[in-house]
């Protein structure tokens, strides 16, 4: 558990907390299990902290200094973490959650002694998948993505919305050089699309343009999907209706048979090509011409 006077300390903010660790450079803090999600800690020095198991989802950690801090076990989902200083972590980043992380080339991400990371909360998507990174792994694996935005789909991807979002984003980051570059499936319908970009592109801007593009265009595109569905409904009842009415005029040509079977004297020669009928049903048994419409000849005197 975190040390409630150092917790003190940081909740003073952070100008405050860096002066404290220049006259206390002996003390190794202790925020283990602390919750700072949501904070901007901006050049924050955490440096040889112990930060096991600390929530930094959200968090800004922009040119923060983690210098050989213990962040095992760690939350830094979404936290922007560009310029940040992890080097020789004996960091034992072993554990973090680096699901949707920013950083940059200025990263210092050098000799991380890091054995394993999920790429997902709750320790999901464990990266590698089995057994360990070898020594220099870890590194060499991020910063080679360093110049990839992975967009995480978690229920399948509306392609048309993706489209859309895409193009915006290439309009509006103009040189951004976007590219997709893999596809990668990774089990329980969650889909990784890998983009990258330019070496100087804002990547967490990019990011962030990107996946509330998605999600507008997806909502757009389901008021128009319904609106389709609906309409196709309206047109089964039309056809529905049709089909109604071309059995009340198939039974009536029926008891017209019968009636014309059953009275060939009195109604003679009709012509059914082109039947026209009067309005409801006719009964075979008081058929009489007089009562049917269309072209009824009557040869009788």
């Amino acid at each position: 558990m975190a040390n409630e006077e150092h917790l003190a300390i940081l909740e003073q903010g952070v100008k405050v907390w860096n002066e404290w660790r220049k006259k206390n450079s002996n003390v190794i803090p202790d925020l283990s299990e602390a919750n700072f999600s949501k904070y901007n800690f901006s050049k924050i020095d955490l440096s040889k902290a112990i930060l096991i198991k600390t929530d930094f989802s959200d968090t800004n950690l922009f040119n923060a200094n983690l210098f050989i801090a213990n962040v095992k076990d760690a939350n830094f989902k979404n936290s922007n973490l560009v310029r940040a200083d992890l080097r020789d972590t004996r960091v034992k980043l072993t554990g973090a959650c680096l699901e949707d992380w920013h950083i940059n080339k200025a990263t210092k991400l050098d000799n991380v002694d890091c054995q394993y990371i999920y790429l997902s909360i709750d320790k999901q998507e464990r990266c590698p998948y089995t057994g360990n990174f070898n020594l220099g792994e870890f590194t060499k694996l991020f910063q080679k993505s360093l110049e990839t935005i992975d967009l995480i789909f978690r229920n399948g991807i509306d392609w048309d919305a993706f489209a859309y979002s895409f193009k915006k984003v290439e309009v509006e980051n103009q040189g951004a050089q976007l590219d997709v570059q893999s596809i990668e499936k990774k089990g329980d319908g969650i889909l990784v699309v890998r983009v990258t970009v330019a070496p100087d592109a804002d990547k967490a801007k990019i990011h962030n343009q990107f996946m509330q593009g998605y999600e507008f265009a997806v909502k757009a595109l389901e008021a128009q999907y319904q609106a389709r569905l609906e309409d196709k409904d309206a047109l089964i009842v039309r056809q529905e209706t049709q089909i109604n009415r071309l059995f009340d005029i198939v039974e009536q040509q029926g008891s017209v048979q019968k009636a014309l079977a059953e009275n060939p004297r009195k109604v003679s020669n009709y012509n059914m090509q082109n039947p026209q009928f009067a309005s409801g049903i006719v009964d075979a048994n008081t058929v009489d011409a007089d009562q049917i419409g269309g072209n009824i000849q009557n040869n009788d005197a």
